[in-house]
């Protein structure tokens, strides 16, 4: 098998039959087998020949006149980008975002530069319309404000018609008001007509019931409790207790039969 190592008879034969400090040979010589630094550093020449090529090439359309245009038109007759030998996926995402960097700045600056034209024209537009209905109608424009003027004036009228609010006072706006503005007075809190007369209508009802107590105290039918019903209500209170007491002790007794029965 051609991957499988070889005998080391067959290695040794070989060796003697081969020179020594001979040069590496093309299959020896892989790119893939060094490192991307150590490629670098052998294929320096031919890739500062290819910018300085490159590099030209760029001048001599910049120098013939329509460069960018011409520079566009060759991006994108490019042949596609494609990873190189011994190069990594991070360096060739790089190289690609490089490479697209002024093709997407030129499309950024081509769509600002077309969004600004737009947004400028549709002003130029507006504004013509406004001035050729201005020209157009020109009469019609004071009778809006007329009508503005009569609308306005009739909602003064209805504000003045509403009756003032009887419990605070008017204070005219028009006057100016300073930060530092120093309260002469508390304000005044006066009650409305129907809240006073509820007020009197509730003071009157308890100086009648007031004069009504007064009069059944007179004739012994009040509330009071005389010295005969009081004596009379402490011995039903100490009847109670004595009842409740005697229940107690009998309760008491019968727990204390059970417990020596049990015992």
């Amino acid at each position: 098998m051609p991957h499988k190592r070889a005998k080391r008879s067959v290695r040794e034969k070989a060796r003697a039959e081969r020179k020594l400090d001979l040069p590496p040979s093309e299959s020896s010589f892989n790119p893939h087998d060094i490192p991307k630094s150590m490629a670098r550093v052998l294929n320096a020449e031919m890739v500062q020949g290819a910018w300085k090529e490159k590099k030209r090439d760029m001048e001599d359309r910049d120098r013939i006149g329509g460069g960018k245009k011409r520079k566009i038109a060759s991006a994108s007759s490019k042949t596609e980008i494609k990873i190189k030998p011994g190069e990594s996926l991070r360096h060739f995402k790089q190289r690609v975002e490089d490479d697209m960097r002024p093709l997407i700045r030129s499309a950024m600056k081509s769509t600002t530069s077309l969004s600004k034209q737009k947004l400028k024209q549709s002003q130029k537009d507006v504004e013509q319309l406004t001035n050729e209905r201005g020209k157009s109608k020109g009469v019609p424009e004071h009778d809006d404000s007329d009508s503005e003027d009569a609308s306005s004036h009739r909602r003064q009228g209805k504000r003045k018609d509403r009756s003032p609010s009887p419990g605070f006072l008017r204070v005219s706006s028009s006057a100016p008001k300073r930060l530092n503005d120093v309260v002469q007075a508390p304000p005044e809190l006066r009650p409305a007509p129907r809240l006073r007369r509820l007020a009197e209508k509730s003071q009157h009802q308890k100086a009648q019931g007031r004069r009504g107590s007064a009069i059944e105290d007179e004739e012994g039918d009040g509330g009071v409790i005389t010295l005969q019903q009081k004596r009379m209500m402490e011995l039903e209170r100490e009847k109670a207790i004595n009842r409740y007491r005697a229940l107690k002790e009998a309760k008491l007794k019968v727990q204390q039969k059970k417990m020596d029965i049990l015992i």
